[in-house]
């Protein structure tokens, strides 16, 4: 099923961000604008993550103080189980599909740079999800308080507010927002990859 979502929203991106032009007034936006609602896709997609340690909570404690397996080889069997088929694979299929739809740069290289930046952005998802499903035995609660999260680190993530005009006490904020770290990254892979400058500075941009 997170296949076949994930190829449904690679079509959808695909159509909307079609071929984007290369002008410096719409393409710079567009291209922005793509990077923004992927990764934002990518991280909230992390929601259904959050009953993966709540559902199993009351057999887990009963088997593990039985002996029959330690926390530790619970926590990777169950993560290992959830991040290759429903984190990594989805995300390398819709990477190929996107990548090549919205236009991007025909690089191998930095195609590669695009879907590794997309893998790390939906584990970081997936970990913050992983958190509250272990500390919260209430599913609604956990939902809740990582939909916030979510919403929080979205806000600081640089795009729908300069960070630079923000009140010095919330501005130490931005340093945990996945959102700032996935969109820094994917700009940073489709315009200078690691040969990075500052990604306000128009040399950059123009070259995405």
């Amino acid at each position: 099923m997170q296949v076949i979502i994930n190829i449904l929203f690679a079509l959808l991106v695909g159509g909307i961000y079609y071929q984007i032009d290369d002008s410096f007034a719409q393409g710079i936006q567009n291209r922005a604008g793509a990077i923004f609602f992927i990764v934002m896709n990518m991280i909230f997609a992390n929601i259904s993550a959050v009953d993966r340690f709540i559902d199993d909570r009351v057999i887990f404690m009963h088997e593990s103080i039985s002996g029959y397996y330690s926390v530790s080889a619970y926590f990777l069997a169950k993560t290992a189980c959830d991040l290759i088929p429903l984190r990594v694979i989805p995300v390398v299929i819709f990477s190929g599909i996107a990548y090549f739809m919205i236009g991007f740069q025909s690089s191998v290289q930095k195609f590669f740079f695009f879907m590794l930046a997309l893998i790390l952005t939906s584990v970081s998802g997936s970990a913050i999800a992983f958190l509250y499903s272990s500390l919260v035995s209430v599913q609604a609660l956990a939902t809740l308080f990582l939909a916030l999260t979510f919403v929080i680190m979205m806000v600081f993530g640089g795009l729908l507010v300069n960070l630079t005009s923000l009140p010095p006490v919330f501005r130490w904020l931005k340093y945990l927002s996945v959102f700032r770290y996935g969109v820094e990254v994917e700009l940073c892979s489709l315009t200078c990859l690691f040969a990075c400058v500052p990604v306000s500075s128009p040399v950059c941009l123009s070259n995405y």
